[in-house]
């Protein structure tokens, strides 16, 4: 079999089309074969024309996968008289497909989420620059003993008539000035402008990551699909629900045939 075609990966996709089919014949013309060896009892060239292959397909996987990681094939080989393409090779690395629109959906999340964790740079650099320029939020001081003790006088029912305290009328002229110096450190350092897009982003991400766990799951495929997706984003409790669901509803497939 020395003059077997070379499939690497490239070529075995441009073979496909697709890149998932599942297998790739190999036609053994009768002058290819090697030539049995004399007195050779059947069984053992067999045995050993089987190892030389098994062992030349070492090779050969390594040669189609990626960085050293070899692509996993098996050999299915048939009698020469009772078929026109005896030797077929059938790969074992290619997994199951969710169903084309769960397939749709994990697309759309994997896209959102690449797109949040790309802005993610400018936002954080944006955040320090904010953190530096930005002062510490006002916080409220006490009350007088002389309002402490009007306070304790007053019946509940005129607690609307009291004055606000020196002390609320000082923090609500703090938080104003603090607001406005926030606003303008926000748009000098371009935080508030990216932290907002930043947030409908996450928003975007969040609603796609739902829209494929809260789509009904119809083959095992399909729960591979919402398990990628829970890695990358995790479920709320509600999408355990509709889990549950997919799960009786796989179970009610497989036990119907």
């Amino acid at each position: 079999m020395d003059d077997m075609p070379n499939f690497n990966r490239r070529k075995a996709l441009a073979v496909t089309g697709s890149g998932l089919a599942a297998t790739l014949a190999a036609i053994v013309a009768p002058g290819n074969v090697a030539a049995a060896v004399v007195n050779e009892a059947p069984v053992t060239r067999v045995k050993n024309l089987a190892f030389a292959l098994a062992r030349a397909m070492d090779d050969w996987m390594v040669d189609l996968g990626v960085d050293g990681v070899p692509d996993i094939w098996k050999a299915h080989v048939y009698p020469y008289s009772q078929r026109k393409h005896p030797v077929v090779f059938e790969s074992l690395d290619r997994s199951p497909s969710p169903s084309p629109r769960v397939a749709q959906l994990e697309a759309a999340f994997h896209a959102e989420w690449a797109a949040l964790r790309a802005m993610e740079p400018a936002v954080n650099a944006a955040e320090r620059r904010y953190m530096d320029s930005t002062g510490w939020r006002p916080v409220m001081g006490e009350m007088t003993p002389e309002e402490v003790e009007t306070l304790r006088k007053t019946a509940v029912a005129d607690l609307a008539k009291l004055p606000p305290s020196r002390a609320s009328v000082e923090h609500a002229e703090a938080m104003r000035a603090y607001e406005k110096a926030d606003a303008a450190a926000r748009r000098k350092t371009g935080f508030g402008k990216l932290d907002k897009a930043y947030k409908n982003a996450t928003h975007r991400t969040s609603d796609a990551a739902n829209a494929l766990l809260r789509y009904p799951a119809a083959t095992l495929e399909d729960l591979a699909s919402k398990v990628r997706v829970h890695r990358v984003w995790e479920y709320d409790g509600e999408d355990f629900n509709f889990i549950m669901d997919d799960i009786a509803r796989v179970a009610g497939k497989a036990g119907a045939s």
